[in-house]
């Protein structure tokens, strides 16, 4: 894997963002915080989603909605748009739809470019 980018400031700052070969990421890793309690042993863990439309993502919103999900918070990366929320147990998951095509290494470069910034976002 190669280091795409190194997050900046922010709560994510020192985190590094890992590709197999086109994405702008495939595995980001965050520091946990010192004793770490049950839920927070890792930041959060996301996922792709097969399309890149931005519909499917509200989809996704809705279906967690109608479900009584507990959301965090919706965010704007640049590159991606995703939806953070938790598990039963206190684990933050995501989903997120990409924005910017991986070809040619443009989500590479945007991701490297902003350090990983994101922000807040309505769908």
């Amino acid at each position: 894997m190669k280091i795409t980018a190194r997050a900046g400031d922010g709560p994510y700052k020192g985190g590094v963002f890992l590709s197999f070969g086109e994405s702008d990421h495939d595995v980001a890793l965050f520091k946990a915080e010192e004793g770490a309690s049950k839920g927070k042993e890792f930041e959060h863990i996301g996922f792709q989603l097969a399309s890149t439309s931005m519909e499917d993502l509200r989809r996704n919103h809705e279906f967690f909605q109608q479900r009584g999900v507990k959301i965090a918070e919706i965010l704007d990366h640049g590159v991606s748009v995703g939806i953070y929320f938790y598990d039963p147990d206190g684990h933050m998951l995501e989903v997120f739809c990409q924005r910017v095509p991986l070809a040619g290494g443009a989500s590479q470069a945007e991701l490297n470019r902003n350090q990983g910034q994101a922000d807040p976002t309505t769908l």
